[in-house]
């Protein structure tokens, strides 16, 4: 039998495949939508996404992180989740569209009043799958996890890209995104048992208050999330208008691209394989699992930056050209993106959901505040480095806090990062290098100067991560071969689950 380990390493690679799948699909889409679909149009339906999923977060009150770190609790504690999922959410979600000829004008966006009923119902549809998804988080289902997002991820794109060839403007993303939670919702309770998580048990307060008391601190915890993630969109429209946030959306997503298949997936993974290591090795864990973790988001991340300017100019039209530089600037948060995923499934293992619902607050605050300070002092671009203050900065302490809780050394965690992060000094020189030479030479295709870039910064990265953080390369390779290929080592201890943070 597989150990937790490798369950949750290979449940990782399974999440990482499938979605990078998904997403990739996913970027074509959005990339062929930008050819029809004006900047303000998408920040209008961006601003209606924000407000329902706003709704949804708030009245989620942490039922997903107790049912999917109490392996051991049966059907009474699903049913008793899946009770509150669906009602609070009615409430929450039905006020927001009741409430919606008020609120989009809030945000420089009118129009997106007429798109809130068809995000309700979107919402509606993923509320019914939420405590099933999270039955199968866990169990360590992560291949059926991944397999039913990969499928909704799929369908989105085509559908969008088609109803806006009709012309169907902003309603071609709303409408594409009901068809995604279909496609989810519908293929998440085929798999999984009813009986699991909706056979009808006697509802008691005894209960309901247990799941409570551990689930309000992460429900906050989720809410200041899902705000610090989220809220910048609205402060962005409302500072700079629609047309802006259009291009602070789009430059956003893809900055998280590679974040997206690491930090999204380092909760489901780490938070119940946390919870099976003996309390004496999480800390040990952790400090794997950063480090490891930098290893793979650091190039990622600078690499990203540095190569923005030219991958915006190779597949976006000129009207999104504002995009590039906004793009180098938000590469940051896919470095500390999965850091702070990471902390936060170490301090839920560990039962210190006020630690994290608290580190959180603070995170929504630094990031709002900075984007308000620096954007009306320096404009949208300095709106974008406020971004990167308030996650770096969360990341950060929430890294220090997380080493005193485990036993080991806040210096020692974050001097691990140091070897990763110098090893991208080389591959970001090489690629401005390679730009100035093509370009000096007469190559201005942008396919062109894209492949040179990142031929040039993979192969320079891989050669200075051998020579400066050789230990590292070959943990991260022993953990590869060990667990993803099948081979064999004398022993595979409970810390490798750190290789897990590698959604």
């Amino acid at each position: 039998m597989a150990s937790v380990a490798q369950q949750a390493i290979r449940g990782a690679a399974w999440t990482m495949v499938l979605n990078m799948a998904g997403r990739g699909i996913g970027l074509v889409g959005t990339l062929i939508i930008t050819r029809y679909l004006a900047p303000e149009e998408i920040g209008e339906v961006q601003v209606a996404v924000v407000l329902i999923t706003t709704a949804n977060y708030f009245s989620l009150f942490g039922l997903g992180q107790y049912i999917a770190s109490r392996p051991d609790e049966g059907r009474e504690a699903a049913f008793h989740a899946t009770v509150m999922a669906l009602g609070f959410g009615a409430i929450a979600i039905g006020a927001t569209v009741l409430m919606r000829d008020w609120l989009g004008p809030r945000f420089d966006a009118p129009a997106a009043t007429g798109y809130l009923p068809g995000m309700a119902l979107s919402m509606a549809l993923d509320r019914l799958a939420f405590i099933p998804t999270r039955v199968l988080v866990r169990d360590m289902r992560f291949r059926s996890v991944a397999l039913v997002r990969t499928a909704g991820e799929m369908v989105f794109p085509f559908v969008a890209v088609g109803l806006a060839l009709d012309g169907r403007g902003g309603e071609a993303l709303v409408i594409a995104n009901v068809v995604r939670s279909l496609v989810r919702t519908g293929a998440t309770l085929a798999i999984v048992n009813w009986r699991t998580w909706a056979w009808p048990c006697r509802l008691s307060w005894k209960k309901t208050r247990e799941i409570l008391s551990f689930g309000l601190p992460n429900g906050v915890a989720s809410m200041a999330g899902f705000a610090a993630g989220y809220w910048d969109n609205l402060l962005m429209a409302r500072l700079f208008g629609a047309g802006e946030l259009g291009h602070y959306q789009l430059a956003y997503n893809l900055s998280t691209l590679p974040s997206t298949q690491v930090g999204e997936h380092v909760g489901d993974v780490l938070l119940p394989s946390f919870a099976r290591i003996p309390m004496e090795r999480r800390g040990p864990a952790l400090v794997r699992a950063v480090r490891l973790l930098a290893l793979v988001m650091f190039p990622l991340s600078f690499g990203l930056a540095v190569m923005a300017p030219t991958i915006v100019a190779a597949v976006l039209s000129p009207a999104w050209e504002p995009v590039g530089s906004r793009v180098t600037i938000l590469a940051v948060l896919s470095a500390v993106y999965p850091l702070g995923f990471a902390v936060h499934s170490y301090m839920n293992a560990v039962n210190r959901p006020r630690l994290v619902m608290w580190l959180s607050i603070a995170r929504i605050f630094a990031l709002l505040g900075a984007m308000w300070l620096l954007g009306h002092l320096g404009g949208p671009l300095w709106a974008c480095v406020g971004v990167g203050v308030g996650f770096g900065g969360y990341t950060v302490a929430g890294l220090v806090m997380a080493a005193r809780i485990g036993g080991v050394s806040p210096s020692a965690v974050l001097l691990g990062l140091l070897p990763a992060l110098l090893a991208c000094g080389p591959m970001v020189a090489m690629v401005l290098g390679v730009r100035v030479g093509l370009r000096a030479l007469g190559f201005h295709a942008p396919l062109v100067l894209v492949s040179a870039e990142f031929l040039a910064g993979a192969v320079s990265f891989v050669g200075a991560a051998l020579v400066i953080a050789p230990t590292l390369s070959r943990e991260f390779v022993q953990v590869i071969s060990t667990t993803l290929l099948g081979r064999r080592r004398p022993t595979v201890t409970a810390p490798a689950v750190a290789a897990g943070g590698i959604r």
